[in-house]
């Protein structure tokens, strides 16, 4: 449903009537004086002030009940150009004003999907997003030093193989985007490509594209690992922990993705590419289509890093929350048959290659105003816990598959562990053990620890599995194995032992509800599907990262889930309200009584400005402010329901008997000779029929 547009006017004269209260309004709530929106403000505002609330908008119940169908909000993102302005690869000047023309066709409004079980949409919430670009061209100076900064990474390296560090133009980068960090900001870079160490400068200019190096970027961080076949996966693009992220064109050309089977491969083909379109056309580039193909692929990465699905809704707003890491193992029994906790100083002796420390460093970034996180590690033997090793016994599964041998086609069978088996099992052990009034603020995550060398997997592809209840994840001895991924023509390789990634992986989809980085939502087909492309970097999603740091977009996509559900349960338990009074057919003037009626059109109006403050401020980045004033409606909601519950309670339903109207004289006259007449004609037909009887 959308807003008609008399609701739509309306409100804009009422925000144009507070804008006025608002510098008066504001001293009266806000993060310091009550951080956690504790009060009702509503009270401590003096009558005088209240007057700019009284305003009645003139809309109807109907209408009311519109305008909480969405709450809109606009994001603006930032476009910088750079090695664009004739001071790059193949010397190319794109005008920046020709790409808003392609940007601004793009859909007005997105809705947020949910992702459900299936990957099909499960429907959206009331939230929608509009993105406003901005197209500017860099400062040449930043294009000279990134130029300059990949030409010394290649001098430094006698053993250049293609690899160079991210950080290489990433700390250039990110110190042009802290001059402005307010607004979210790509870059397009297009640098002039290294050449080899015994050609100069000055001779690059004849030189052809096949004497040119090419060159990629890895999170390798020594010399030694950046030239290893293992030393991580190869992209041309990267997402900063900051606001900002940037492609760089000439780079590559860059493949990786699902090797035999899967989807969402990234081809040479998925970044725009400069040297492409000068081979097709043979004279140089055609700037449209290369601005054409660049605002398709900004559109891109807008949809998957700022405006990803929800994993699962509602993302509840948690006042404190403990994860509860239980190591199940299969070493030597521990003295008593009882998980023993350690909360103060939480570690693990059983579970090796696991960071704990990492994970909350990075978990407590996401913490909104009154918000506690806290930590503990319970472990146990299998020996010691019969429902564990029942679980886990129960859930082990085979599956057989034909692999390629040297001689031909083999079938190889691989044990892999069923998660949804086990977490029926798992469910049953914590109702059972654990179920007291603490739990409910816990979340459990049962690592089951396996001393095997052979590899073991949850749903064979997974080290960890997240459900909105707990977190399941294996690890075993299997150290570093090849996957059925390739980056750069190489296979991929993952180091099985290691599970700080997949459990931090697994806490966010479970806690925050937030999808992996390899999921994007499309909304042709309405469902989710895998995209690597935007999966490398820092990410704890995937087999192309290495990094337990998250980038913004992880970060923003956590904390915009749950301020989410806030504004979305404020708003649906008004419209509920709102909806049951419009089954008694009557307005608020005709509900309420004169003074309950002023309360009433205060309490709305003082709702529309915090709702609408509050996706000001989540526009702004400012998260603890715009979930301030969500939660602060919650006030005005419940007021109003109080208001017209009272009111309600004073309508009864009644029978009402309708009287006949009176007839004059000669109505009833006509009935009774009517009536009459129809009478003879039924007793002549009865006669008839009589005596037809007696005849035969």
């Amino acid at each position: 449903v959308v807003p008609s547009k008399l609701t739509r006017s309306a409100m804009l004269l009422l925000s144009v009537v507070l804008v006025s209260a608002l510098p008066d309004l504001m001293k009266y709530f806000g993060p310091q004086t009550d951080p956690e929106s504790l009060r009702d403000p509503y009270f401590d505002i003096p009558e005088k002030e209240k007057q700019a609330l009284s305003v009645d908008d003139g809309s109807t119940l109907l209408q009311k009940v519109q305008t909480l169908t969405t709450i809109e909000h606009t994001t603006h993102v930032k476009v910088k150009l750079v090695g664009l302005d004739s001071d790059g690869n193949q010397g190319i000047s794109l005008d920046e004003s020709s790409f808003h023309k392609y940007l601004d066709v793009y859909r007005d409004h997105d809705s947020v999907h949910v992702v459900g079980d299936d990957r099909q949409s499960q429907g959206h919430i009331s939230q929608k997003r509009k993105f406003i670009f901005e197209v500017t061209k860099a400062d040449k100076l930043l294009s000279a030093e990134i130029q300059r900064a990949i030409h010394n990474a290649v001098l430094i390296n006698p053993l250049f193989t293609g690899a160079i560090p991210f950080d290489t133009v990433d700390k250039l980068v990110r110190t042009d985007f802290l001059r402005d960090p307010s607004v979210h900001t790509m870059y397009i870079l297009n640098p002039n490509p290294p050449l080899p160490l015994n050609i100069t400068t000055t001779e690059s200019s004849g030189k052809s594209k096949s004497e040119q190096l090419k060159y990629w970027y890895t999170a390798g961080i020594d010399e030694t690992a950046m030239n290893r076949e293992d030393s991580g996966c190869g992209s041309n693009l990267w997402v900063g922990k900051e606001r900002y992220w940037w492609v760089d064109l000439t780079a590559g050309p860059i493949q990786y993705g699902p090797n035999t089977n899967g989807d969402g491969f990234v081809h040479a083909m998925a970044t725009p590419s400069i040297e492409r379109f000068r081979r097709v056309e043979g004279k140089g580039i055609v700037a449209q289509q290369m601005i054409a193909s660049l605002a398709a692929f900004i559109r891109k990465s807008v949809d998957t890093l700022l405006n990803p699905p929800l994993r699962h809704f509602p993302v509840n707003y948690r006042a404190q929350a403990n994860v509860h890491i239980y190591v199940i193992h299969d070493g030597e029994s521990d003295e008593d048959n009882e998980f023993h906790m350690d909360q103060q100083h939480p570690k693990t002796t059983h579970l090796k290659n696991f960071n704990l420390e990492a994970i909350s460093t990075e978990l407590r970034k996401l913490l909104l105003t009154g918000q506690q996180l806290s930590f503990s590690v319970s472990e146990r033997s299998f020996s010691d816990c019969d429902i564990c090793s029942l679980a886990f016994s129960h859930s082990m599964k085979t599956h057989s598959s034909n692999v390629i041998h040297f001689n031909g086609l083999r079938t190889q069978t691989h044990r892999y562990v069923d998660s949804q088996e086990l977490h029926t099992w798992m469910q049953q052990f914590q109702s059972e053990h654990f179920w007291d009034d603490d739990f409910r603020h816990e979340v459990p995550v049962y690592v089951f620890s396996v001393s095997s060398s052979h590899l073991l997997l949850l749903d064979r592809f997974h080290q960890a599995v997240a459900f909105d209840d707990m977190v399941l994840a294996i690890q075993t001895q299997a150290g570093r194995a090849a996957v059925d991924y390739t980056s750069n023509g190489k296979q991929v390789k993952v180091n099985f032992q290691e599970m700080t990634r997949p459990v931090l992986g697994a806490l966010l989809q479970t806690l925050w509800g937030v999808v992996p980085s390899y999921q994007i939502w499309n909304f042709g087909a309405h469902k989710a599907v895998d995209d690597h492309q935007w999966a490398v970097g820092y990410t704890p999603f995937g087999v192309f990262s290495e990094q337990t740091e998250l980038s913004f977009a992880i970060r923003d996509a956590a904390i915009r889930n749950v301020i989410y559900t806030v504004a979305n349960h404020t708003m649906k338990d008004l419209s509920h309200l709102l909806e049951h009074v419009l089954e008694f057919e009557k307005e608020t003037d005709e509900l309420l009584p004169p003074s309950d009626l002023l309360e009433f059109n205060r309490r709305w109006n003082l709702f529309l400005f915090k709702i609408s403050s509050g996706a000001s401020l989540h526009t702004l980045q400012q998260h603890n402010s715009s979930l301030l004033h969500f939660r602060s409606a919650d006030h005005d909601v419940h007021e109003m329901f109080r208001v017209v519950n009272k009111n309600l309670a004073k309508v009864h339903s009644f029978y009402k008997c309708v009287h006949s109207v009176a007839t004059s004289p000669w109505q009833t006259a006509m009935i009774a000779i009517s009536l009459f007449i129809i009478l003879i004609a039924y007793l002549i037909h009865q006669l008839f029929s009589t005596s037809s009887n007696k005849l035969d």
